[in-house]
């Protein structure tokens, strides 16, 4: 047999003919014939037509027929590049090589380009025409082709691929490609300054300036520091050293380094925004220049929202005073109320539970009750809460106070002397956020009379010492300072003629006076001095009528002029009060509606509004029966002073300030119990306002031993909601009068 025409492929038989011999005993007997395929070089599969051709036998004239033969060819075609993944210095060049996997059949033509990526990087080979050339005698020797990266003002290390597209010699269908990475020779710098901040009054303030690159340099790199225009500050707001600003040198296989500099704010008194300073950097092999921003904080902005919170604060405990030595000082002996335990009191609606804990209170009486004068040690908590929002200036706060007391009632004076104990808060924000906090303690002498001619006149007075501390946004640590305190208040009422008969006319007119100031020192807490006044002055009037069935009647109402000044509220105002009683003690029915407006205040966004009705169905005298009352309310009424002047017709807790309309309903039913020696009542009280709901249930025993002696017990459940929260309590109220 014949191979035709790949000589690669081979025929062997078992002889060294290539023959196969049949006789007449094997003729029917298969023999082998073995085809071979030699290694080669290409990446072709071969073939070859193997013929066969007897002789003797008979079979001369016989052909066999032809086996066609194929060679699996385990080559295959592409290209090796060495190396594969090129990186290029900016400005510089790099070579790989190109070599074919296979002999070609003919000559091969390569062309080279690039793919994608960055434009900086090209590519080029020994001629013009960027093509290599392999023949079937340089197929397996290695070519070489350029890579170049430009230079380029940025610092980002450029990437692209080559690819190298083959034509001719079989290897029509055959791609490559090369990875190439440019390694650029531009550092990117940033810049940070610690501190970065400081306020007005910081004095000078060493400053470490940080460069950092972004990679490590290979030989040393000069970073070179100056102002920028785009700072805020001005150039007498502030004072840099050294002149010269010091050169930051990062060193060969470093990363970074750091300078000092020495920034002092000038402290000036002008309310203005915050400053800033910005330094920026230059240098050769820098791929732009980098910012680092130092802010100089403004004091004096922030000290005065803090003398206007410190104000507020201020008034809240001038009001605090007010109502509570107010009432002390207008109460009947006997009068000031039964001790609460834990401050829980049960008439007392819509309070948060920290409100709750300052209303409580204690009257005892100290010496015997046949002596007419009347000794008394008392106690009493208050809160006040405030704010403002003027639009640069917001704050808003509350303060507890808890009093201890003794004083003296006679029929026609009281003289005492009470200890408080206040702590209060206030969060403001302007430029910044913050929170300032007081406590105090303090001593209030007090003293009312009653004249010959039927003029009341009182005065209070008190002075405390404590301190103040202020947290602000961006501070680990508070500011401290001793806190003083001293106030005044004063009023008279006086009783006019009236020709009309019942009608009872009075002039009456107050004035108050706070002054709150801090120790002297160089934070922002010190040096602080905030005040909160007013004086009042007007004509009130009540007429009250017994009607027929024993009906009581009685209309009040008062125009009053008043100035407000401090830190906090300044200008003049005219306010409405007015209401009315109606008692119906046949029935159990009483009625009052009590309504208070500022009618104009010269403080823009300055107002005080309030209305009141209550209605309540009181059961028999000893307890028993029903009991309802339906009090819806809006806005907020003055506290203390209708305790003061004695306005109240109705007996009623504190209600709280909330915007608004507010229901406040109760019901109960009193049935007498011969076990407990006393009355039972079982009541349910509910109140509906603005972002807030209360439902009170309970039980509640009343007994009375004698005439001076009474104790109470109540056992409640409680559910409250408001906008943020909810909560659920339960409750024993215990209370002794003796």
């Amino acid at each position: 047999s014949t191979p035709t025409p790949d000589s690669d492929l081979t025929v062997s038989t078992a002889n060294a003919n290539n023959d196969l011999t049949f006789t007449t005993q094997n003729w029917n007997t298969a023999q082998t014939v073995t085809l071979s395929a030699a290694e080669d070089d290409d990446g072709e599969n071969g073939t070859a037509t193997f013929a066969h051709t007897a002789t003797g036998g008979g079979y001369g004239s016989v052909t066999g027929g032809n086996v066609a033969a194929t060679e699996g060819d385990n080559d295959t075609k592409g290209f090796t590049f060495n190396p594969a993944a090129v990186t290029v210095a900016e400005g510089g060049t790099a070579n790989y090589t190109v070599v074919l996997d296979t002999k070609p059949t003919a000559a091969v033509t390569v062309m080279v380009s690039r793919a994608s990526g960055d434009a900086d990087l090209t590519a080029s080979t020994s001629n013009s025409d960027n093509k290599l050339t392999f023949t079937t005698s340089n197929w397996n020797t290695a070519q070489s082709a350029t890579l170049a990266a430009a230079q380029d003002d940025d610092a980002v290390d450029g990437t692209a691929t080559f690819a190298h597209t083959a034509s001719g010699g079989g290897y029509g269908a055959v791609t490559g490609n090369v990875r190439a990475t440019e390694q650029d020779d531009e550092y990117q710098v940033s810049l940070s300054m610690n501190p970065a901040m400081a306020e007005e009054d910081a004095g000078a303030v060493t400053v470490v300036v940080t460069a950092r690159l972004d990679r490590t340099a290979a030989t040393a790199v000069t970073v070179t520091l100056s102002v920028d225009a785009a700072g805020t500050a001005a150039d007498a707001d502030y004072a840099l050293a050294p002149a010269t600003l010091p050169e930051i040198t990062v060193l060969a296989n470093a990363a970074s380094n750091t300078a000092t500099v020495t920034l002092t704010p000038v402290d000036d008194d002008e309310t203005e925004l915050d400053e800033t300073v910005v330094l920026t950097s230059s240098g050769t092999g820098l791929a732009a220049a980098a910012d680092a921003v130092f802010t100089i904080v403004d004091n004096d902005g922030n000290a005065a929202v803090l003398e206007q919170a410190l104000a507020g604060l201020g008034r809240g405990m001038l009001n605090s005073a007010s109502a509570v030595l107010g009432a002390r000082m207008s109460a009947e002996p006997g009068s000031g109320g039964l001790p609460s335990l834990a401050g829980l009191d049960p008439d007392d609606p819509g309070r948060s539970l920290a409100e709750q804990f300052y209303s409580g209170g204690f009257d005892l009486r100290l010496n015997a009750a046949a002596v007419a004068e009347r000794w008394s040690l008392w106690g009493k908590g208050d809160y006040q809460d405030f704010e403002k929002d003027s639009g640069s200036v917001q704050y808003d706060g509350d303060l507890k106070t808890a009093y201890v007391g003794v004083d003296l009632h006679r029929a026609d004076r009281v003289m005492g002397v009470a200890l408080s104990r206040s702590k209060g808060k206030a969060a403001y924000k302007a430029k910044q956020e913050g929170r300032l906090e007081t406590q105090l303690t303090a001593l209030h002498p007090y003293f009312r009379a009653t004249l010959d001619s039927g003029a009341e006149a009182w005065v209070g007075t008190g002075v405390g010492w404590g301190d103040a501390e202020e947290w602000r946004e961006g501070r680990v640590s508070s500011d401290k300072s001793d806190l003083e305190m001293w106030m005044a208040s004063a009023g008279m009422r006086w009783p006019l003629e009236s020709k009309r008969e019942g009608l009872d006319l009075a002039l009456r007119g107050e004035a108050s006076y706070m002054h709150l100031e801090t120790d002297s020192g160089e934070r922002p807490i010190d040096g602080l001095t905030a005040e909160a006044h007013q004086v009042r002055a007007g004509l009130e009037f009540s007429w009250p009528q017994e009607l027929e069935g024993g009906i009581l009647s009685k209309p009040f109402g008062a125009l009053v002029g008043r100035y407000d000044g401090g830190d906090d509220v300044d200008g003049v105002g005219l306010e409405m009060q007015g209401g009315w009683c109606y008692a119906d003690p046949a029935r159990g029915t009483e009625l009052e509606m009590r309504g208070r407006w500022l009618v104009a205040h010269a403080e823009s966004g300055y107002d005080e509004f309030g209305v009141s009705a209550t209605a309540q169905f009181e059961p028999a005298a000893d307890g028993r029966g029903l009991h309802l009352l339906l009090s819806p309310r809006w806005g907020a009424l003055r506290e203390g002073e209708s305790a003061l002047w004695g306005q109240e017709a109705l007996p009623s807790a504190r209600q709280p300030e909330q915007a608004g309309l507010v229901l406040h309903a109760e019901a109960g039913y009193g049935q007498w119990s011969s076990a407990l020696g006393g009355v039972a009542t079982w009541f349910g009280e509910l109140e509906h306002g603005v972002g807030q709901q209360r439902l009170r249930l309970g039980t509640r025993l009343a007994s009375e031993r004698a005439a001076t002696e009474a104790l109470s017990l109540e056992i409640f459940s409680e559910w409250r909601k408001d906008s943020e929260d909810r909560e659920s309590l339960i409750g024993i109220d215990f209370q002794c009068e003796f």
